[in-house]
């Protein structure tokens, strides 16, 4: 989702109760709107694939975690970043499909 300039089509993957969005606690849904909003407009030029295969652990309440190794090239005219991030979420199984409850990166 992260390649679409559709922030909605992002935070659609969202719960409608994110308890944690990379350190911020409770965001309402216009905050992430804004957050990838700006995102989009910072790097207008995105690529994303898994460097490595997903490490899925069912947890205690129910839900997943999901460790992902995601590598990354973006770009803004000749601003360029690349390399490869740890993407920690936790995915509950919700009458609307899968959707993110936190989301953190290391």
């Amino acid at each position: 989702s992260g390649q679409v300039n559709e922030s909605s089509a992002c935070v659609d993957f969202m719960h409608s109760r994110v308890e944690d969005y990379y350190g911020t606690k409770f965001p309402s849904r216009d905050a992430l709107l804004r957050d990838r909003s700006n995102y989009i407009r910072r790097w207008p030029q995105r690529r994303y694939w898994l460097a490595e295969k997903p490490r899925i652990t069912p947890q205690n309440d129910g839900t997943f975690q999901v460790v992902s190794k995601v590598g990354y090239e973006v770009s803004n005219g000749s601003k360029r970043a690349s390399g490869v991030a740890t993407s920690i979420a936790r995915v509950a199984n919700t009458p609307n499909g899968l959707k993110i409850v936190a989301i953190r990166e290391k």
